[in-house]
């Protein structure tokens, strides 16, 4: 008998907050849909060998990458600069996987590992058979 009671007196406070409740439910759907659409994630690293050294500035929003690449390569007596763009969209991505497709005449597809080194950090292999300092960027959380 008390149990019904209880339940009467609940289902009775939804009855009449049941507008607020609705609101209170959209609102945070938008407030999610907001921060969503808004959220961009920015990484940044650099990669020194003997021979080169390259940094890497990524931006990540909404499946799409957009990466910024300046390689200095070292020779004898000289450098050489080279910078580079790249727009991709982000395809399928699974654990430390993902693939990226764009519009790139040079690598139109690219399928990448990435190896988290810590929660700021990772190492990003851009090719799946070789895993070289050729092929690797350090990108961080900026």
């Amino acid at each position: 008998m008390k149990l019904s009671v209880f339940m009467k007196r609940k289902n009775s406070l939804f009855v009449a907050n049941r507008l607020k409740t609705v609101l209170s439910f959209m609102v945070v759907n938008a407030v999610l849909l907001a921060v969503n659409q808004f959220s961009v994630v920015e990484l940044y690293g650099t990669v020194e060998t003997s021979f080169a050294s390259w940094s890497s500035y990524t931006n990540f929003h909404n499946k799409k990458i957009k990466s910024d690449v300046i390689y200095v390569m070292k020779e004898e007596h000289e450098e050489q600069t080279k910078s580079i763009s790249y727009d991709y969209r982000l395809s399928k991505a699974k654990g430390g996987e993902y693939i990226a497709i764009g519009q790139s005449e040079s690598i139109p597809i690219k399928y990448n590992s990435v190896f988290y080194l810590d929660e700021q950090c990772g190492l990003i292999f851009s090719n799946l058979v070789e895993m070289t300092t050729r092929n690797v960027a350090l990108r961080c959380l900026y």
